[in-house]
């Protein structure tokens, strides 16, 4: 019995227990409130192109306007087939994925370095906001975070042993991770810098060189259908903008939720870790650095994901901070090789204010979990719907009818939106003595009327009414001249996230007087 007891007290050392730490706190910060926030508009855009009743043939003619690969709407749409189509299911997939990119990121921490590393970089990873974040919506990048992570997984032990196991793992890994988001490539970018670098320095084999190639083409390969489809977004206007030269440390800023002292240790680590190993590479006083693939892999996967991406940016804008989430786990791994140099004691005393800070930040600063951060569709969509059944009208316009009309049907309501470009105002509220505008969350109209919709959101949403892309101002126009000459307003509804009006009923003028 003693020895069973000491056997228990010797198993539970400092490293069980942080073990045992980073899997609850994992699964409790990526299923705590799942629901608590409205789905925004992105995530909206998802459970739509993922509604279980559409075809993958419909799903592909859907997003023909949008600029992500299939695969993640596809998979949404598979599993919808199976499990309930709302708001929890679809959020539960991307914390299921935020899951198991924190257990392959203990993995990927083991082939850096050794099992401590990753156990440090899963309990960092387990408190990061940005991963936490993303965990929490129903889109592609918390997917590709963790498609990324086992990706370099599967390439380190190529490297280390190559096989043919290996490469078919690495294969149908990569081909899934470019058909989730494009970012997969700057990913497949990095591995290719880190080859050709051991290439130079000849350590590896010609052999495992020319089977890499061959490699990275039959994946080029793969891509071939869906290469039209990128030409064609491509050469459309989008949201992204080049950013700022400094814009490393704003995202870096936003990684961490806006908290100070991560974002600090994270730069001051970066800096470190960096101008060592680089003056080392220099001087060449160690050639053993040529041999540190722990070192080529963070080097040139930060190198292609943040600096070839800027660099693209001044010709196409492809640079953003949610996409940029496939280099968290190489900006953890940094810090945390930076803490493994400390002193146990010393180290776990930074891994404890690291914890405390990010829980302070997350729950009274961000108050992530209570406070509403996002856009507010499905709280607008319900003070509607319950004005609806008290008045027994029924009848809706606004320039985000699709978003809008799932929510409606998620509550069971008889209310169906109407898009204002897809008919004229006379064929649509010219009989009738009430309705209903309901503008977007994030709406800047301010006169209390129908508001505009611009060309890109426009297509995104409706790309089966392209044709109507050059009447858009034309279409508003007539529908609120025709609302102003008609009605009046009756009541409004407020947005309780930015205590803003965005939705109206009207009622006709004469009924007024």
């Amino acid at each position: 019995m003693k020895n069973s007891r000491f056997h228990l007290l010797r198993l539970l050392s400092d490293e069980h227990y942080l073990i045992v730490s980073v899997i609850a706190i994992t699964i409790f910060t990526r299923t705590f409130h799942l629901t608590f926030q409205s789905l925004w508009f992105d995530e909206l855009y998802s459970m739509i192109i993922a509604n279980p009743e559409n075809s993958y043939k419909t799903i592909l003619q859907n997003i023909r306007t949008d600029f992500h690969p299939p695969l993640y709407y596809i998979s949404l749409n598979t599993l919808f087939q199976i499990l309930p189509y709302n708001d929890f299911t679809g959020r539960l997939i991307s914390a299921l994925a935020g899951i198991a990119g924190v257990f392959l990121i203990y993995f990927l921490g083991k082939a850096l370095k050794d099992k401590r590393t990753g156990i440090v970089m899963a309990f960092l990873t387990s408190i990061f906001f940005f991963h936490i974040k993303y965990s929490h919506e129903v889109r592609m990048y918390i997917l590709i975070c963790t498609l990324a992570t086992l990706l370099t997984i599967i390439y380190i032990n190529i490297i280390k042993k190559p096989g043919l196991k290996g490469y078919i793992s690495y294969f149908f890994i990569a081909v899934l991770s470019i058909y989730t988001h494009y970012y997969a490539f700057f990913i497949l970018l990095a591995h290719f810098f880190c080859l050709i670098h051991l290439a130079y320095f000849k350590k590896i084999s010609k052999y495992h060189i020319r089977f890499f190639f061959s490699l990275l083409l039959l994946i080029s390969l793969a891509y071939i259908p869906w290469i039209p489809h990128l030409i064609s977004t491509g050469n459309r206007h989008h949201f992204m903008m080049q950013p700022d030269i400094w814009y490393f440390a704003e995202y870096l800023y936003e990684y961490t939720g806006k908290e100070p002292l991560t974002t600090i240790a994270i730069l001051i680590v970066i800096f470190t870790y960096f101008g060592r190993n680089l003056r080392q590479w220099i001087r060449k006083d160690q050639p053993q650095v040529d041999k540190n693939l722990t070192f080529l892999i963070i080097f040139y996967s930060l190198i292609s994901v943040f600096i070839v991406t800027y660099l693209v940016s001044y010709f196409k804008p492809v640079l953003n901070k949610h996409s940029t989430i496939v280099a968290i786990p190489f900006l953890i791994a940094i810090l945390s090789l930076e803490i493994g140099k400390l002193k146990t004691t010393t180290g776990h005393i930074v891994l404890i204010l690291l914890l405390m800070s990010n829980f302070i930040n997350i729950a009274f600063i961000n108050r992530y979990y209570v406070a509403n951060s996002k856009d507010n569709f499905r709280q607008i969509t319900k003070s509607i719907d319950n004005s609806a059944k008290l008045s027994g009208d029924s009848l809706v316009v606004s320039q985000m009818a699709i978003l809008y009309n799932y929510y409606f049907r998620q509550f069971g309501s008889g209310v169906r939106v109407i898009n204002p470009n897809e008919f004229g105002p006379e064929a649509i509220i010219g009989n009738v003595d009430l309705f209903y505008v309901i503008n977007s969350p994030f709406t800047e109209e301010k006169d209390q009327k129908l508001e505009p919709i611009n060309e890109l959101g426009f297509l995104i949403l409706y790309p089966d009414l392209e044709r109507e892309v050059a009447n858009l101002k034309k279409n508003h126009n007539e529908w609120t001249d025709y609302i102003d000459d008609n009605f009046i307003i009756d009541s409004s509804f407020i947005d309780n996230k930015k205590n803003f009006k965005v939705a109206f009923r009207y009622k006709r003028k004469s009924l007024s007087q």
